[in-house]
């Protein structure tokens, strides 16, 4: 539930338009450092996504209390994706790889 009412905090500072429109947006530098000063959140992780149309980043509060996910393009708008608790790292060892393959 806190996660809920940061988010909405977070997300009415950024002049967020009506839901049926794209998610807020604005220059990642920008996001990075809003969400390291209101939730202590860091970039914990990234991929490429849609054939290079966008990167997801995650970034994550130290504990993992909080996490947000944003969709970074390349002129590097970030864009809000989706945000929640209860963070975890997964470090899973890659599976065996089978014989004759």
């Amino acid at each position: 539930m806190r996660k809920l009412i940061l988010a909405s905090a977070l997300l009415s500072t950024l002049s967020l338009p009506a839901l049926a429109e794209d998610p807020p947006c604005l220059p990642v530098d920008q996001l990075a450092a809003k969400l390291a000063a209101e939730f202590r959140e860091i970039s914990v992780g990234q991929g490429i996504g849609q054939d290079g149309k966008f990167m997801l980043v995650i970034f994550a509060s130290p504990n993992g209390e909080t996490w947000t996910a944003a969709m970074v393009r390349p002129d590097g708008l970030a864009c809000f994706a989706a945000a929640g608790t209860d963070w975890q790292e997964r470090h899973d060892p890659a599976p065996a790889a089978e014989e004759g393959l």
